[in-house]
């Protein structure tokens, strides 16, 4: 009889602690989705005034200007990745995720068919993944190896400013996680 007090209890606790974990992992998903779910409303003209405002702030990124002599063939890009890459060889965060953009990642994609690469983020981690577009479209997506498609939510980006901008969110989010920010 103790044994199965013991057995239902045990079960019980369980199953409070599993309820626990779910909603807070929902809770977390939530905070993240929503300043990415913001960022996606704005309209392009105002993500790209938003991320290059963001790009001279040396506390988030590291910009690598590009110079005459960089002329690499941006021929299948889209016009805003184009403005990017016309101004910046490099951009990547300064601290927080290991994310970049950076012209020398410019190539077909061997792993997925129909995409460009354009960045990487998180290398060397078990979350390593590029970041790609398809020719002439400004949607930014992180592809990851295992093959899955873009999570919308968190993986797909309406441009590469959109993109910039969810960067930078990243990087104030460590901040806040790390109390480097209080």
């Amino acid at each position: 009889m103790i044994l199965v007090l013991v057995v239902v209890g045990a079960v019980a606790i369980s199953l409070l602690v599993t309820s626990w974990l779910i909603r807070k992992g929902r809770a977390e998903t939530e905070q993240r989705a929503r300043p990415l779910r913001q960022i996606a409303s704005l309209s392009l003209p105002e993500a790209e005034r938003r991320a290059l405002e963001a790009l001279s702030a040396a506390e988030l990124f590291r910009c690598l200007p590009a110079d005459a002599k960089d002329s690499p063939d941006l021929g299948g890009l889209a016009d805003g990745i184009k403005r990017l890459f016309g101004r910046y060889r490099r951009v990547q965060t300064a601290r927080g995720p290991a994310l970049r953009l950076d012209r020398e990642c410019l190539a077909l994609s061997s792993a997925r068919s129909g995409f460009i690469l354009i960045g990487k983020g998180m290398e060397a981690t078990d979350v390593e993944f590029d970041l790609a577009v398809r020719p002439g479209a400004e949607a930014v997506y992180e592809l990851y190896p295992n093959g899955e498609p873009p999570d919308p939510t968190l993986g797909t980006y309406a441009s590469v400013y959109h993109w910039i901008l969810a960067a930078a969110s990243e990087v104030t989010d460590a901040d806040r996680k790390s109390g480097r920010n209080r």
